[in-house]
């Protein structure tokens, strides 16, 4: 479960006072009720706004990466984009490849020629982060030319706030696993900025405070409770919001949020989530003793404990469905046209989480489960083999790792970059 939701759980079940009052606030904005650089009126009437977040937020970043702010600023960006782990969730050939070049051409040509596309990687994220297919939304012509221009002056504004910055950070990763997995929108000099494209700034800064202290207490516990992962110390001194819409950028200092209270911000998150999947569990597992429990509700627990990084749960879970599974009552399909194809698709899915973190020899089980059920080989899918490359790395069977892993790209040019930069690092360690 990401930060955002921790924080949405924890005002419904615990109030307003679970987490530490830092008494920090922003300045009062004070600000014309007409927006001064609105995206296109169409893409509100279409209810939108969601993906233009999150189509902004990849642009922003685009303009920091490029250089196009802050040309002298040492930038760090993350080495993938949410957008393609949504790609592991699409088995349409033609949509895949659409997806692959969009991405490709994010990374590769001017922000100018790929609204477009990123508008597409917008979704692919939204893919991913809930763990299913959408309906995807194209744009207009008369919508790219209106989004060019509220582009244009957004730039211009970075540029005007920015361009002696020093030091970028795109996409920062704040989660630990002992606590949520949480991605940050940039940080810039030391200050920690969340995106916003609200129609209503005002109340959009007065109101999420918390979701950017969550960030810096994340942080804090990064720093202080290394992973083992190599990963740099991220230092955040004070918050703020960018507002393209208003083209406005705000900020505050957190002197008053002290280590301590940044450690008992995490302690409760800690609590929260454990009392959250208990409770989940508790409600599957009564139905599917009742005969009442449908795979939907399996498929959004046991991929919901892979995201959240709850790697025993989801192993102790998924070998009791194993056991059971019988038991289901019928279901709207997920991922296929029946029953087989959906039960198959959680296997690989579960085995995609652990194969990366999680127990190896159970990863490496239900990767077998999926390939006994479906009938595909190793040899018909080049992702498998990465991922079996992955695991037997993992466990230490170097010989088989490296075959599998030529297997792979033998067959395949588009692999996970972030799975496959972890197994040659195994192999090279």
């Amino acid at each position: 479960m990401s930060l955002t939701r921790y924080l949405a759980l924890a005002r419904k079940l615990k109030g307003r006072t679970y987490f530490p009052d830092t008494k920090i606030v922003f300045p009062k904005l004070s600000l014309p009720r007409a927006l001064s650089n609105p995206y296109p009126k169409s893409l509100y009437e279409r209810k939108l706004w969601s993906v233009m977040g999150t189509f902004t937020d990849y642009m922003i970043r685009k303009f920091l990466r490029d250089g196009l702010v802050a040309p002298h600023a040492q930038v760090t960006h993350e080495t993938i984009l949410t957008a393609e782990l949504g790609l592991v969730r699409i088995e349409n050939d033609d949509f895949l490849k659409e997806s692959i070049a969009a991405i490709r051409d994010y990374a590769r040509s001017s922000w100018e020629s790929v609204i477009p596309q990123t508008f597409l990687m917008s979704q692919l994220d939204a893919i991913y982060r809930s763990g299913r297919l959408h309906r995807i939304h194209s744009l207009t012509m008369e919508e790219v030319n209106g989004i060019q221009k509220y582009l244009s002056n957004t730039l211009v504004w970075l540029k005007r706030e920015f361009s002696d910055c020093t030091n970028i950070i795109l996409n920062p990763v704040l989660g630990h696993p002992d606590v949520c997995a949480a991605d940050a929108d940039v940080i810039i000099d030391s200050t920690l900025y969340e995106i916003k494209t609200t129609k209503d700034p005002a109340s959009t800064v007065r109101r999420n405070v918390e979701q950017l202290l969550g960030y810096v207490a994340l942080a804090y516990y990064h720093n202080n409770r290394p992973t083992g992962q190599s990963a740099p110390a991220i230092d955040v001194d004070s918050i703020g919001y960018l507002l393209p819409q208003s083209l406005i950028a705000v900020k505050t200092g957190i002197e008053s949020f002290t280590d301590s209270m940044k450690e008992e911000f995490c302690i409760r998150i800690i609590e929260l989530r454990a009392s959250q999947w208990d409770e989940v569990e508790r409600k599957v597992l009564q139905k599917l003793e009742n005969d009442e429990g449908t795979l939907v509700e399996w498929r959004e627990l046991l991929e919901g404990l892979g995201r959240d990084r709850q790697f025993d749960r989801l192993v102790r879970l998924t070998k009791h469905l194993e056991e059971s599974e019988e038991r289901l009552t019928q279901w709207e399909p997920i991922f296929g046209d029946d029953y087989q194809d959906d039960a198959e698709c959680l296997y690989y899915n579960v085995g995609v989480y652990l194969a990366q973190e999680g127990d190896p020899e159970y990863a490496e089980h239900c990767f077998n489960v999926f390939m006994t059920r479906s009938g595909i080989s190793i040899s018909d899918d080049p992702s498998l083999c990465l991922f079996l490359s992955l695991i037997k790395a993992r466990k230490g069977e170097i010989d088989d790792a490296r075959q599998y892993l030529e297997q792979a790209l033998a067959k395949e040019d588009n692999l996970p970059k972030h799975v496959l930069e972890c197994v040659k690092d195994l192999l090279d360690g």
